[in-house]
């Protein structure tokens, strides 16, 4: 008997723990819009500040597959010894192309490159009236899709082949950008920390502010008992409610950005013959910077609220 008992009276004690948890939620929501000019303004500062770690985030994000493209056509380039004849150059071209780490190469003779620089300068056939050809036989060589790393120790290899006078490798520019996005990934978890903080503060000040408000209210309820986590319960649900609306701000001003800065980032990036599809944060990530923003805004309040009830005496 006393075991159904104690059963049968569970999930009363369930309901009317979530009845008043709902309740205070409501009461949260509704203390929130009678003050409409600061609650906006509090969203509105924790919206901003969560958007800056998530625009370098996704900044870093869709660099990685820009340089990604440009590492997988990297191209090297072999500049072959002047005694070097078209035979021998084509000969080595085609053993070139036998390697496990090639997946394309081309010999370019002396002619063929007079001709190029040629049309690419504009000068025409005037060149072609030179006596002596200045110009090397050349043998373009694209490595199979792999890093950095891999790609110099082919040309290092390349280099040491006979009949290679010097090897170029197209890649200074992109190892400079690969640290570029290096130092940017590691601002971004710095300014998340820092944006941590400054939201702690700022939903913390705010919290602090409505727990002061109501002074007369808090030492009443204290009085009779009341615990420090009975009173603060509302003010957590107000410090994640402004988290979450924030979180949601944070993911409309990230979606003006990428429609705004869509097509001229495409530009700049096909000016050095690569291509950027500039992807935005689908449905999971924009969930995810809601949520943290709720979780931020309930951290927040919770110590700020626990903190300033404690310091307050009857």
């Amino acid at each position: 008997m006393g075991e159904r008992t104690q059963n049968s009276t569970e999930p009363g004690i369930l309901a009317t723990r979530l009845a008043a948890h709902r309740k205070d939620a409501v009461r949260s929501v509704w203390r929130l819009l009678q003050e409409p000019f600061s609650t906006l303004m509090t969203v509105l500062v924790v919206g901003i500040a969560l958007l800056l770690p998530v625009v370098l985030m996704l900044v870093y994000a869709n660099l990685e597959g820009v340089l990604a493209e440009f590492q997988s056509s990297a191209r090297i380039t072999l500049y072959l010894e002047e005694d070097t004849t078209e035979s021998e150059g084509i000969e080595l071209s085609e053993y070139l192309l036998t390697l496990a780490d090639t997946e394309l190469t081309a010999y370019v003779s002396p002619s063929q490159a007079l001709a190029e620089f040629s049309s690419a300068v504009g000068f025409g056939g005037s060149l072609s009236e030179l006596a002596d050809n200045p110009l090397p036989a050349t043998i373009i060589v694209r490595p199979t899709p792999a890093g950095m790393a891999d790609v110099e120790r082919l040309a290092a290899e390349l280099g040491q082949l006979p009949d290679v006078e010097l090897v170029q490798l197209d890649s200074e520019w992109i190892s400079r950008l690969l640290a570029i996005t290096g130092v940017l990934a590691t601002t971004a978890r710095l300014a998340s920390l820092i944006v941590l903080t400054g939201l702690c503060l700022i939903v913390g000040n705010t919290i602090k502010q409505g727990i002061d408000n109501r002074r007369a209210e808090i030492l009443v309820v204290k009085l009779v008992g009341g615990t420090a986590g009975f009173i603060a319960r509302p003010f957590l649900y107000a410090g994640a409610i402004i988290g979450l609306a924030g979180g949601v701000v944070a993911c409309i001003l990230l979606g003006l950005l990428t429609l705004g800065l869509s097509d001229p980032l495409t530009d700049l990036v096909g000016l050095y013959g690569g291509e950027l599809r500039v992807s935005g944060l689908d449905a999971v990530a924009m969930l995810g910077v809601v949520l943290a923003g709720g979780g931020i805004g309930w951290l927040a309040a919770l110590v700020a609220s626990l903190l300033r009830i404690a310091a307050l005496e009857p």
